[in-house]
């Protein structure tokens, strides 16, 4: 009874320490997957931020220092269509 006894109190102890491992494994793998969700997360406000600037200054204008406004197209003018020129 003696040998079983120490065999039993051993594997109890390895399923300790596996039963261990494996919960710091899993908190390791679930804050890895929490800073990414959250990196990304800030990421997208960042764009959304960007994007509702450029359409908010008209979507093809951009405020350069010292450059003033400048235009996606060079900034040639081009004359408004009229209902003519559409059809």
């Amino acid at each position: 009874m003696g040998d079983t006894f120490w065999l039993n109190v051993m594997n109890i102890g390895l399923g300790v320490v596996i039963l261990i491992c494996v919960m710091v494994i899993a908190a390791g793998i679930g804050k890895d997957l929490l800073a990414r969700r959250a990196r990304r997360l800030v990421m997208a406000s960042q764009a959304e931020g960007d994007l509702r600037a450029l359409v908010g200054e008209g979507g093809d204008l951009f405020a350069v220092p010292g450059l003033g406004l400048t235009m996606a197209d060079g900034g040639e003018q081009t004359p408004p269509q009229t209902k003519a020129d559409k059809q």
